[in-house]
């Protein structure tokens, strides 16, 4: 019985040790080994996509503050306190719609840029008192981390129905979304027809549609016009008004605040007392500036040429077309 006894003693002390060791072996295992982010594999591979978007809401939200200190200092900026305030509802509306994270990436990536750039005081005396292109730079920079500092210092006073979003693309811009642009101006206008000119000027409006990426926007869309012009060789003086449908495509380079349309359209020709229409095609050329965004919508301004050429037909002879003037519009992504 005591031989019994020792052997069930001996079992229960071995089951006591494996288990041990049994217990012990993941947890050594796992100390030995390179931790693994939470998620496993799938988290890793979806940390660069997030970092990416990361990158794009930092970046949208840095153009606004520029833009934002941009458009305040073409009014002669003078004294920091008075502008940093006039500035602050602009700047809120941005800061609120970014995440926490994307303000804090915003305001390192600014601290590193005013480091490097340099106290502008300093090169404004290194430089004899002359406001040259770095001080502007340096000034630009410095006003632009004030304003971020005071958004945040305010951002617990956002309002609860503006939320902040992982996606921020900026308000100060069109970048990566569906845009709807609207434009009409006056024209003044050159024809050319049979060796003869004609001068006179008229109007049009247009609405376009398309997608804007970071750099360029890629629009097409409807437009109607019109215009009077003083016949040549004709006494007494009269007119012809012209009645031009036309269906433009157009692509915008975005250059900060300023905007490059490049354009080229199919175009129609009739009139009152000709309605037979006739066929011509148009390139043209746009440069304008967008002001900071009103009630939903960027608003633009912008001077235009273009020329036309217009077939031959049974109506009409071929003519040539030169137009120039003022356009104002806005985009608005819905």
């Amino acid at each position: 019985m005591l031989a019994a006894h020792r052997g069930r003693c001996c079992g229960r002390v071995f089951g006591l040790a494996l288990s041990a060791w049994l217990c012990a072996a993941p947890a050594a295992a796992q100390s030995t080994s390179a931790p693994e982010p939470a998620g496993g594999a799938e988290a890793a591979s979806a940390e660069p996509a997030t970092s990416a978007a990361s990158a794009a809401a930092v970046e949208a939200l840095l153009f606004d503050l520029q833009r934002i200190v941009e458009a305040e200092s073409d009014g002669s900026w003078l004294i920091d306190e008075l502008e940093q305030t006039a500035i602050q509802p602009d700047v809120m509306e941005s800061v609120c719609r970014a995440t926490p994270e994307v303000r804090a990436q915003a305001l390192a990536q600014l601290e590193q840029k005013q480091a490097r750039a340099g106290d502008p005081r300093q090169l404004f005396e290194r430089a004899g008192g002359e406001l040259t292109s770095e001080v502007k730079a340096a000034l630009a920079l410095g006003r632009e981390l004030e304003a971020l500092r005071r958004g945040l210092a305010r951002a617990g006073a956002c309002p609860f129905w503006v939320r902040p979003a992982a996606g921020f693309r900026g308000l100060q811009s069109t970048r990566e979304r569906w845009i709807i642009n609207f434009d009409t101006g006056g024209t003044a206008q050159l024809r050319r027809t049979r060796g003869d000119w004609a001068v006179g000027a008229g109007g049009f409006g247009r609405v376009l549609g398309g997608y804007s990426f970071t750099h360029v926007s890629l629009l097409a869309g409807l437009e109607f016009g019109g215009g009077a012009l003083v016949e040549p060789n004709q006494q007494p003086t009269s007119l012809v008004v012209n009645y031009i449908p036309a269906l433009p495509l157009l692509v915008r380079l975005h250059l900060d605040r300023w905007n490059v349309d490049l354009e080229a359209a199919s175009v129609g020709l009739f009139q009152a007392s000709n309605t037979s229409l006739s066929y011509g095609v148009r390139g043209g050329a746009t440069i304008g500036v967008s002001a900071l965004r009103l009630r939903g919508v960027l608003p633009w301004v912008g001077l235009a040429v273009a020329t036309e050429y217009h077939f031959a037909n049974s109506a009409r002879p071929e003519a040539w077309y030169l137009r120039g003037g003022l356009r104002v519009g806005g985009v608005w992504d819905p």
